[in-house]
């Protein structure tokens, strides 16, 4: 394995509400409920990028430069991702007969991701190599920081400059912030709410026929009371 340093795009997927989702249910069906949605994130990922590591509650995963021929196509893996894990967290509230705690507690678990560009080297300890970094542990650091709680936003996407300017990421509409870390330089971040951009999306693929638009229409009389 050669420990020469390279460069490329860092991406940690962090299910938000895991601490409380825990703290609250049982843990026999906790556990399924995560294991199912953490399959599912790394499934999606895994089409574009390496998954180094589960994290708990957290997916690591990294893809070399080049790796994205355009920005945009890094954005689409996100926000694809995203709808994907809500779909499900959506059909399962909607579908269980458990009344258990963790069951009930679904909704409160939603989806960030932190995506980063920089340098790293590929080291196996055990298993599967893994990347390591001034870059990675600066990517580790944004998930505990509350670059979304003014404005509110539950599951969101944050990039750091330098992935922007790698990838030519358009940053119009982000919201903009300065980060600093101890033995770290300050480095910038944009986010975006990826609920909202998730509902944006499905507004768009709704399509209403109005009355007199359609070229067919059928009309049913049923003997059956309004209820």
């Amino acid at each position: 394995m050669s420990a020469r340093p390279q460069t490329g795009t860092l991406v940690l997927a962090d299910i938000s509400g895991f601490t409380a989702f825990l703290a609250r249910t049982e843990l026999e069906h906790a556990h399924d409920i995560l294991l199912e949605l953490m399959q599912l994130v790394v499934a999606r990922l895994q089409a574009k990028l390496t998954v180094a590591e589960i994290e708990g509650d957290a997916v690591f995963a990294y893809a070399p430069a080049g790796a994205f021929a355009h920005g945009e196509d890094l954005l689409d893996l996100i926000e694809r991702t995203y709808a994907v894990f809500l779909g499900r967290v959506e059909a399962i509230r909607v579908h269980t007969t458990c009344s258990c705690t963790a069951c009930n507690s679904i909704p409160i678990l939603d989806l960030k991701f932190i995506i980063h560009h920089g340098e790293y080297i590929l080291q196996a300890v055990t298993g599967n190599a893994k990347p390591l970094g001034s870059a990675v542990n600066l990517a580790h650091r944004l998930p505990k920081t509350p670059v979304a709680e003014a404005p509110g936003w539950r599951a969101y996407a944050s990039l750091t400059e330098s992935v922007v300017r790698q990838l030519a990421l358009p940053t119009e509409g982000m919201l903009a912030s300065m980060e600093t870390y101890p033995e770290l330089d300050p480095v910038r971040i944009f986010s975006f709410d990826l609920r909202a951009r998730w509902q944006a999306s499905r507004r768009l693929q709704q399509i209403a026929v109005q009355k007199g638009e359609a070229d067919w229409e059928v009309s049913l009389d049923l003997p059956a009371t309004p209820e």
